[in-house]
């Protein structure tokens, strides 16, 4: 269980390293290049047994906190998930909860 946690972890880090590197051009881009490389710094930090769980938690609710916001922006204003700006930043809150989540597992499980 402990490897596949560590192949899980490894390759989300990887993947929002290459979102942060991708949000270069997009009009809010500060906001979401420090989102993204903050999962990823996160993940790498979990891969060295080096993130606290209570870090990755708090995380995770930020996430969550922004992720719901958005998701209200999008129902209340009828948009698209996919074809909208709101519904592209709704899925990215979303997608760094859930791997925050993950780490947060991680981390406690780690902890033992």
């Amino acid at each position: 269980m402990k490897r596949i946690f560590t192949v899980i972890v490894l390759v989300g880090a990887l993947f929002f390293a290459l979102c942060a590197y991708w949000q270069l051009n997009d009009p809010d881009a500060l906001w979401w290049v420090a989102a993204y490389a903050a999962a990823a710094l996160a993940g790498f930090a979990a891969i060295l047994n080096r993130l606290p769980w209570q870090l990755a938690a708090l995380f995770a609710l930020a996430a969550l906190g922004f992720g719901l916001y958005y998701i209200w922006l999008v129902v209340s204003q009828n948009l698209h998930y996919f074809e909208d700006e709101t519904g592209r930043e709704m899925m990215g809150s979303l997608m760094i909860f859930i791997y925050m989540l993950i780490l947060t597992r991680r981390a406690r499980l780690n902890r033992n």
